[in-house]
């Protein structure tokens, strides 16, 4: 078996890119949540650490993909008490989406981190946001 060495991709300027192998997500994610997303079952089977991780990802997927606020996602996600909800739901996307950027999850994994510019990109980062915003490779 020849192991892969990523996968090659075309940018918006027409030339080539090598993006490297992503990680199986059982070295990413906790087991039981990655055997519990790829499998499904009771929720109450998870870990309290493994919980944690899944609202991390949830809450990425709906700030940036559903775009709901801090505070839809802080009722969503985090119905008891907190000191300081908004900071919560804050840590939990940004946590989400280094998740999501490590596993290869689109739009994350194309920028640093997971966090999306909104000011000053490159010229693949605008191409992704464009295709991200409009549903739609080019003009």
């Amino acid at each position: 078996m020849v192991p892969r060495a990523g996968i090659l991709i075309r940018e918006p300027s027409g030339g080539l890119a090598l993006l490297p192998r992503l990680p199986d997500p059982r070295s990413v994610l906790r087991p039981g949540l990655a055997y519990w997303l790829a499998a499904g079952g009771d929720i109450s089977d998870l870990s309290d650490y493994e919980r944690v991780q899944g609202r991390h990802l949830v809450a990425a997927a709906l700030c940036d993909i559903r775009g709901l606020t801090f505070g839809d996602v802080v009722e969503t996600l985090r119905p008891q008490t907190i000191t300081d909800p908004e900071h919560a739901a804050r840590r939990d996307r940004d946590a989400g989406r280094k998740l999501w950027a490590t596993l290869g999850g689109w739009p994350w994994c194309d920028f640093t981190d997971g966090k999306l510019p909104w000011r000053r990109t490159t010229p693949r980062e605008s191409f992704t946001l464009q295709v991200w915003a409009t549903g739609r490779i080019g003009g």
